[in-house]
């Protein structure tokens, strides 16, 4: 009975997630590239920006990451291989969504591969399906327990998170 109510619950609230993150997306006023806000820093080794003071926004999308900082399948930007076309959606100062393009074409995915000195081993089916060839696409992730954390103003992410877990506890 506890699997179906919970089941129920994430089907009658899964729209409702993805229609509150279209709604935030929609409403972060600024935007900026890694670079640029890293050079725009005004005191060294402050990492915690307040955009809310500063650029008046609740939200930032902050774009274009170093290549060396996300995953292999991070799309690089053609003006600019140095960086991705990738991003990360702050609340608060909180990352709560990262995501970007990813690699459609199967040699400069091996190319990417090997410019990072992977080897393909253990990816073989993963490959196979840009072999036969891959629309372009993206995707993102989306920390539902840290939103919900800063929406309610909670200091940790336990408090927010159904089933938590850490060092003593990995089972619900």
């Amino acid at each position: 009975m506890k699997k179906k109510i919970l089941t129920l619950a994430a089907v009658v609230t899964l729209p409702f997630i993805l229609l509150v993150m279209y709604l935030l997306a929609s409403m972060a006023s600024y935007s900026n590239t890694y670079s640029e806000i890293v050079s725009n820093m005004t005191v060294a080794n402050n990492y915690n920006l307040n955009f809310k003071e500063e650029m008046d926004a609740d939200f930032v999308f902050v774009t274009h990451y170093p290549s060396k900082k996300r995953p292999f399948y991070a799309m690089d930007d053609p003006e600019d291989t140095n960086y991705t076309l990738s991003f990360d959606l702050l609340f608060h100062g909180l990352e709560i969504t990262t995501g970007g393009q990813r690699i459609h074409d199967y040699l400069a995915l091996v190319d990417k591969i090997a410019d990072r000195g992977m080897t393909q081993e253990g990816m073989e089916q993963y490959m196979m399906i840009f072999k036969h060839g891959m629309p372009p696409h993206g995707g993102l992730g989306i920390g539902l327990e840290r939103l919900t954390m800063k929406i309610l103003g909670e200091d940790n992410v336990r408090e927010t998170t159904l089933f938590p877990r850490d060092l003593s506890r990995l089972e619900p």
